[in-house]
């Protein structure tokens, strides 16, 4: 059986474009990987130094709200004012 040179040209250029294309997509996928890692690091860092300050709690809120209004309305009429 005999094979032209341009058609085994043909076929050593498509193999070189298919090698080249499996290349380019390891390696974009390599990039992928060590952006996501790096972002995942930066993140863990960023939020292992942030400075968690704590808020009051809540629980006497509605109390406190309810003696300031029963202050204001109740001492008299000139504070109240």
């Amino acid at each position: 059986m005999f094979i032209s040179p341009n058609f085994l040209g043909f076929i050593i250029r498509k193999l070189h474009f298919l090698i080249m294309d499996n290349k380019i997509i390891h390696a974009t996928c390599i990039g992928v990987a060590v952006t996501v890692i790096a972002a995942g690091l930066a993140i863990i860092e960023w939020e292992r130094n942030r400075i968690y300050i704590p808020s009051e709690s809540r629980i006497n809120a509605i109390a406190q709200r309810e003696f300031y209004i029963d202050s204001i309305l109740n001492r008299g009429d000139r504070h109240c004012v």
